[in-house]
């Protein structure tokens, strides 16, 4: 299952550490495009995440789950959205 979500550079460092926890190596040999994170979620999930300009792609997390966690409060922000510039 593939979920994405439409996000800036900085809304993407934000909603990043909300998906992965745990960070493996990834293959260099995979072939692809943009930036490839893999590990696992906070409740031991594999999880891929794909960074390309504008958009988070993520394996191993539904759409919904996703969403959910977009449309958070930041917790070091604490009056804005997860997803929101700053």
């Amino acid at each position: 299952m593939t979920a994405a979500v439409l996000c800036s550079e900085e809304a993407a460092s934000c909603l990043i550490p909300h998906l992965i926890t745990e960070l493996r190596e990834p293959c260099p040999c995979d072939g692809r495009p943009g930036l490839f994170l893999t590990g696992h979620s906070y409740d031991g999930r594999p999880v891929s995440i794909t960074i390309k300009k504008g958009v988070l792609e993520v394996e191993g997390i539904s759409q919904e789950e996703l969403d959910a966690i977009a449309d958070r409060r930041c917790f070091l922000r604490l009056t804005a959205r997860a997803n929101s510039p700053p």
